[in-house]
């Protein structure tokens, strides 16, 4: 009997722990419904996924299969404390549970907290699903750069290659590359970010390339963040001007092709055979009391011209001189070089060594441009010397003026050079 009173006892206790967490969870359950005391008849969102973009945000809300859900309200709060509202309507396709895409914009930049509500007729709302979110704008994309570039090759053909960085920074997507091309028609490459090389089939030679790069901070971002754009100067191609179409023009005043006093040949055509070691390399003029005649045909500053072979009038971009090999010592000391496309009524009366500013006058007002200023070499240029051409003029005829010449052996006033070379832009 008394063993009965202890499994008795024990056994109301353990109905009103069962009694008492049932009471909990039945109200658990009812507070769904309730607020406030008051029923609510509205049912809230089965899931919600927020996109983000650039100041707006793509919502993916899906709601149950209450027919009594008519709209939706999502509430945020931007900036300085503005609440911000977005009230969008509910159209249902279906009679169960669907999900219903919901883009709202005008959300300030940094992390905001989005509070999603469903609505019947009366306006009456379901509990709120609340949402932290980070949204990205102007701040995130001032960080942006492009994509790298390790180098920009020009050819000849009119093509291009741009070789771009292997470093692909958080968020990049993609590398866009505008451009104008020959005809100056505006072209755009895309180039993925397993790709290291883009061809350029054609470019436009005065103008440059923009490269910037896409970014999306989050991979199922709904915007893309363009970096800042980066500029690139197209690679002049410089190619060598082929001396094997050069010819000698003989304008009034110019240099005689025989002049050399070692040998009577064309020396000045030889000045460009390609051979620095032969007679028709050099321009010799001996000054002695021998020969007083060649004073005054030479006395300097004295000037020639050639035809460049081009069908097409090129900027020159360098002019190379080697030294006549048996004479080493033998050089031009300072000289100019001029430059014209076309020679028609381009001849000069004037004697440039009787009054050289009024010849270099009457030079300019025929077309002539010069190219290269009063370049004054020095002894260290013995063995041949280069002197870049700043000037962007585009010729097909250029006139060397030899300003003075210099000796170390006594007796003479000589200059001389091998060769001639030139380089110019495509």
């Amino acid at each position: 009997m008394k063993l009965y009173k202890i499994n008795k006892i024990y056994f109301l206790f353990l109905l009103g722990l069962i009694t008492m967490f049932s009471c909990e969870t039945t109200e658990e359950t009812y507070e769904q419904f309730t607020k406030n005391g008051e029923a609510i008849i509205v049912g809230k969102p089965i899931s919600l996924e927020i996109k983000s973009g650039n100041q707006r945000a793509s919502f993916s809300i899906e709601i149950n299969a209450d027919p009594k859900i008519k709209k939706g309200e999502i509430t945020w709060t931007n900036k300085g404390g503005v609440v911000m509202s977005h009230v969008f309507d509910i159209v249902r396709t279906s009679n169960g549970a669907e999900m219903v895409e919901v883009l709202v914009e005008n959300i300030d930049e940094g992390t905001r907290i989005f509070n999603t509500v469903m609505m019947d007729d009366a306006q009456r709302k379901s509990l709120k699903t609340e949402i932290t979110k980070v949204i990205y704008g102007s701040v995130y994309q001032s960080n942006l750069l492009p994509r790298g570039v390790n180098e920009v090759i020009t050819f000849a053909d009119g093509t291009a290659t741009i070789n771009l960085s292997d470093n692909i920074t958080d968020g990049m997507v993609e590398t866009m590359l505008k451009f104008e091309d020959a005809s100056g028609v505006a072209q755009e490459i895309t180039v993925a970010n397993d790709e290291n090389t883009a061809t350029i089939s054609s470019y436009n030679k005065l103008k440059q390339l923009s490269i910037f790069s896409n970014y999306k901070p989050e991979e199922n971002a709904i915007d893309l963040f363009s970096s800042s754009i980066k500029e690139y100067t197209f690679p002049r191609v410089i190619v060598d001007l082929d001396f094997l179409k050069w010819q000698l023009v003989s304008l009034p005043n110019d240099l005689p092709a025989e002049i050399g006093h070692w040998a009577p040949l064309n020396f000045l055509v030889g000045a460009w055979d390609g051979n620095a070691g032969t007679y028709g390399s050099a321009i010799g003029f001996r000054i002695a009391e021998a020969d007083p005649n060649i004073d005054a045909a030479v006395g300097a500053p004295h000037h020639f011209t050639v035809d460049l072979g081009l069908t097409d009038a090129l900027e020159l971009e360098q002019i190379k001189w080697d030294t006549f090999t048996p004479y080493a010592d033998i050089h031009t000391k300072k000289y100019q070089v001029w430059g014209i496309e076309d020679i028609v009524d381009a001849e000069t009366s004037l004697d440039a060594r009787a009054d050289f500013p009024a010849w270099e006058a009457e030079m300019e007002t025929k077309g002539w441009v010069k190219l290269l200023e009063d370049t004054r070499l020095s002894d260290s240029d013995k063995n041949g010397f280069t002197q870049k051409i700043v000037n962007e003029t585009k010729v097909k005829f250029i006139r060397i003026v030899i300003l003075d010449k210099f000796d170390p052996r006594a007796g003479n006033l000589d200059f001389a050079w091998g060769d001639i070379f030139l380089k110019a832009y495509l």
